[in-house]
């Protein structure tokens, strides 16, 4: 139910054509642009399997997919969701990553800590846009 309400605010805000798939092979393999938000498989993530000159953007972990997927020069990967610290930060979940890059989430997490917030501004569908405001001007202020 969730998925097709997506998609229908989708085609509401622009007439392009949206699909609901079971299966990960098929829309990857015919799509020129790819959000990977909850992470594909292992299995999916071979240059076979992209259109050539797609863009897949990837919001998932882990961030060091892109050299798993030993992609071909037709298929632009971007690792999307993370974060330039203002200070090194060493983290066993995120070694892939140079050490002042971490996820937006994690991000959030200490900005709203610094702050002594103890809630959070970004989990779940109805994410208020002033909290988002809000805290990119936190994050301006820490130098994130």
């Amino acid at each position: 139910e969730r998925l097709t309400k997506i998609k229908q605010d989708i085609s509401e805000y622009k007439q392009i054509e949206v699909l609901i798939e079971t299966d990960a092979i098929k829309p990857i393999s015919n799509s020129d642009v790819i959000v990977n938000i909850n992470g594909l498989p292992m299995d999916y993530m071979r240059a076979e399997n992209f259109k050539p000159n797609s863009i897949v953007c990837n919001f998932s972990l882990p961030k060091n997919i892109e050299s798993q997927m030993n992609l071909s020069g037709d298929v632009t990967f971007v690792n999307a969701g993370l974060i330039k610290l203002p200070f090194k930060f060493e983290f066993s979940l995120y070694d892939s990553l140079p050490s002042d890059i971490v996820s937006a989430s994690l991000a959030e997490t200490l900005l709203l800590t610094f702050e002594s917030r103890f809630v959070n501004y970004s989990i779940g569908e109805n994410i208020n846009l002033d909290k988002l405001d809000e805290i990119a001007d936190i994050a301006a202020r820490y130098g994130f």
